[in-house]
């Protein structure tokens, strides 16, 4: 199945994640990694325009893949097993990792090398996997489940929302705190206790007790698996890419826009590559997963007349005011800080004072400073299981999230109130 324009005209797509592109936008990972970890009736598709890397799934796919979560955090055994087995997996991955970054990969012939990589796609996809499971836009439809429970017994919106916020608040370890520089506002005892008297007051039945144990368990276990997650992808970056480059005569750029097939050639058979179609790559593309799970590129000018409609029908006209979900409530009025995941990020952390509102796609673990900062974050992406939701919940910060749009209305130095009690993000005042 090739995915024509006719065929992108049929489904309507919703926006998910923007990352930075990284290298060529990442199509040495993306062709081998995501077709082995998307599932091809979510409709996925993926668009590179130098330098951003944007997913988008269709309505359709987005309501397949709320299913597939629902079957997971409803069933209690099925996620106590996913529970055991997906840091097993993490930490085999993770010494693997470790392995590859102690290797002069220098010192090996192209057949070791290749096979060298493939290994690390085996170990990286296994992380992945565990990792898209956890993606919040999955766990969206039982939030809702839980969040209309408790406004139901309660009769009050804000009251609700806190309720839901501490119901959903993982205990985090002690060695994931460190590892962010983190010191809960929380102690562990009294967090246990507010919940169980949560559940004790509103008499919560079986089945949303365990629903609420689910939610924040998988959400915990996400930060786990983004760590490993990130340290692959690194070890990727230093260590295997350059190596690919060396080899073949290539940019990183033009490295990291390779297909695995043409890797293979390359290193096994001594085919070269085109190098018009890795230069196209380099720039912009779109890619979809077919129905067999592999993906395709798509350059030249059907791809941009696919980028063009998919991105004017998921444009959200902006306005004063920005609609969210609640990931912690509470309100806060201040300065607007974006902090965005491409450049120096360390530079634009470091530019950011305390006291402002963060601005940002989505949180990453290295942003850990610039939470410590804000008086409140807004996100584009994410759900109540994403970074952003469970930090600010850990320090008690004003968070919304799932916005689509913040990043790309609001502007440094804009007064907004963040109104996390109703997911709204209020503009006072523009700069000029």
């Amino acid at each position: 199945m090739r995915l024509n324009f006719r065929e992108i005209k049929k489904r309507k797509y919703q926006f998910i994640w923007k990352e930075s592109g990284g290298f060529g936008g990442n199509v040495l990972l993306i062709d081998p990694v995501f077709s082995r970890i998307f599932f091809p009736d979510e409709e996925k598709v993926l668009i590179y325009e130098k330098p951003w890397l944007e997913c988008y799934i269709s309505e359709k796919g987005k309501s397949r893949a709320e299913k597939r979560g629902g079957r997971l955090y409803l069933n209690r055994k099925k996620v106590k097993q996913f529970l055991r087995q997906a840091p097993k997996t993490a930490t085999h991955s993770k010494a693997f990792f470790e392995r590859i970054e102690t290797l002069d990969l220098g010192k090996k012939d192209n057949r070791q090398l290749f096979r060298f990589f493939d290994k690390f796609l085996k170990n990286f996809v296994l992380v992945a996997k565990s990792f898209n499971i956890t993606e919040p836009r999955r766990a969206e439809s039982c939030e809702k489940k839980l969040r209309d429970f408790l406004l139901k017994q309660l009769k009050d919106q804000r009251k609700a929302n806190r309720y839901f916020s501490i119901l959903l608040t993982p205990d985090i370890p002690k060695t994931i705190l460190e590892q962010r520089k983190l010191t809960p506002l929380k102690s562990k005892k009294s967090l246990k206790i507010k919940q169980t008297q949560i559940e004790k007051e509103l008499n919560l039945p079986r089945q949303i007790i365990e629903l609420a144990a689910s939610l924040r368990e998988i959400g915990l276990l996400r930060l786990s698996l983004g760590f490993v997650w990130r340290y692959g992808l690194a070890i990727y970056v230093k260590k295997i890419l350059p190596e690919i480059a060396k080899r073949m005569d290539f940019s990183l750029g033009q490295a990291g826009t390779l297909l695995y097939s043409e890797l293979k050639d390359s290193l096994l058979a001594k085919k070269k590559p085109s190098l018009r179609a890795i230069n196209q790559r380099k720039e912009k593309y779109l890619a979809f997963q077919q129905r067999n799970g592999k993906f395709c590129f798509l350059v030249g000018r059907g791809a941009q007349k696919c980028i063009n409609f998919i991105k004017s029908s998921t444009k959200i006209k902006p306005s004063k005011e920005i609609q969210g979900i609640i990931a912690n409530p509470g309100k806060r009025c201040g300065k607007v800080k974006i902090i965005l995941t491409i450049g120096d990020v360390a530079r634009q952390i470091k530019a950011m004072k305390k006291g402002q509102i963060l601005v940002t796609e989505m949180t990453r673990p290295h942003f850990i400073l610039a939470v410590k900062k804000a008086s409140a974050i807004v996100t584009d992406e994410g759900g109540m299981t994403s970074h952003a939701a469970i930090m600010s919940r850990e320090l008690d910060i004003p968070c919304v999230v799932g916005t689509k749009i913040a990043t790309k209305t609001l502007k440094d130095g804009d007064l907004v109130e963040v109104d996390a009690d109703k997911a709204v993000v209020k503009i006072i005042q523009k700069v000029k």
